[in-house]
């Protein structure tokens, strides 16, 4: 997996040296590494003086700390969706729902867009990285302005990428909310559901129809009412005989309706005006009345609900997942511009004004790399006065190099 170091040298070499920097340079990595050009403009800013240079040096040291976090956490989310969108298509919805449903049809991808809203891998663009002048413009920018644009393009991305966040996750909670309301034991979930399922019955003719094809029924009129009990298995047999022996229930009136692993839910339709009496006989009998709102159209308004809700999850999905390689896109680009314009900055502060150097762009493994920064350092170590057994150990070396892990923003292995 390929490993990159941004460097740059100071092009007015000493005389001693015999050579350019690119006939040095590659002399030295002798094909350890392969070296690509990394184009920064000598006048990519203005400034005023060596204060300023510092400043915004430093500044960018912070910002590009920023960035990289960014873009870590930007990467997190990518794979998490990914994770989420699969484990969605595999398990569906079937579980709150009997309708099908489409499926997200596009995942981050890792991609960079160019100028040319071309995808390509990192590595490629990397390989083949130019100041993006449609956002940058380097005619005659102050330094204090280009530092600004870059740090209000993160600013903005951060905010884009956390209100889709947010929605998406709003979207999630309701989705998960839908199923924990069968969750729990029939004692202390909402029975609205199966309450009203039941057969309403208004009147004599209807209730012969209801008791002919056996469906349990739901009455309210002025005298009587008709409740939901849950029951503990190991009681309901008992509860079923028992029932009856209260004047104020109606024979044979009691239905079972719902079960879990636990309890046993009936409904009982009573005389309204003793409503009290048979509260205190169903806490004395080990029972539990459980209320509930009874809606004739609650299914078919619950499956609307759980419909539109899976759609308005698998909108906010589409629209997290567009969000996040848009953003993953941008911010890697922007972050490779801080890079490059911490090299103008520590370049000119390093080998002195007016802005006199050339960067490349190191590309090898890990070992090589390690490799042909010691030989950099070992070849450049007098401008530091560094010690043999300290070269190539320091995080200071003689020349302007930052390394460019790119290793937590590849795409995860299949």
């Amino acid at each position: 997996m390929a490993q990159y170091l941004l460097v740059s040298f100071n092009q007015s070499l000493d005389p001693s040296y015999g050579k350019s920097i690119d006939d040095l340079l590659r002399n030295q990595c002798n094909g350890l590494v392969t070296i690509n050009d990394f184009p920064i403009a000598k006048d990519v800013a203005r400034f005023s003086n060596q204060d300023q240079l510092y400043k915004v040096a430093t500044d960018l040291e912070k910002l590009d700390s920023t960035a990289y976090g960014l873009l870590s956490r930007v990467t997190r989310s990518c794979h998490d969706i990914i994770t989420k969108v699969k484990q969605d298509n595999t398990v569906g919805f079937s579980d709150i729902c009997s309708e099908s449903f489409g499926q997200v049809e596009s995942l981050p991808t890792f991609r960079i867009y160019n100028e040319e809203k071309v995808p390509l891998t990192l590595d490629e663009y990397l390989q083949h990285w130019q100041w993006c002048e449609s956002i940058w413009s380097i005619r005659n920018t102050n330094l204090d302005d280009l530092y600004t644009s870059l740090l209000q393009e993160i600013q903005k991305q951060e905010e884009e990428l956390r209100a889709t966040q947010a929605a998406f996750t709003e979207a999630g909670n309701k989705i998960v909310s839908i199923r924990r309301r069968n969750d729990g034991s029939l004692l202390v979930r909402s029975l609205d559901e199966i309450g009203s399922s039941l057969y309403r019955v208004t009147n004599l003719t209807q209730y012969r129809l209801a008791k002919a094809s056996s469906s349990p029924i739901y009455v309210q009129t002025t005298h009587l009412q008709t409740y939901l009990v849950v029951v503990k298995k190991a009681f309901s047999s008992q509860f079923e005989k028992n029932y009856e022996e209260q004047c104020y229930v109606v024979p044979r009136s009691l239905a079972r309706i719902a079960e879990d692993n636990e309890y046993v839910c009936y409904s009982v339709t009573i005389l309204v005006h003793n409503f009290d009496e048979f509260k205190v006989w169903l806490t004395d009998h080990n029972a539990h009345l459980r209320e509930f709102t009874y809606d004739e159209n609650h299914r078919n308004k619950l499956n609307e609900e759980v419909q539109q809700t899976i759609k308005n999850y698998l909108q906010a999905c589409q629209a997290f997942s567009n969000q996040l390689n848009q953003t993953f896109s941008h911010v890697f680009i922007v972050w490779t511009h801080i890079k490059a314009l911490r090299v103008f900055a520590e370049s000119t502060l390093t080998y002195g004004i007016p802005p006199n150097f050339k960067s490349f762009l190191l590309v090898g493994n890990a070992k090589n790399l390690v490799k042909i920064t010691k030989l950099l350092d070992k070849t450049f170590e007098d401008g530091l006065g560094m010690d043999d057994d300290n070269v190539g150990d320091s995080e200071y070396h003689p020349y302007v190099c930052f390394h460019l892990n790119i290793t937590p923003f590849r795409p995860l292995a299949k």
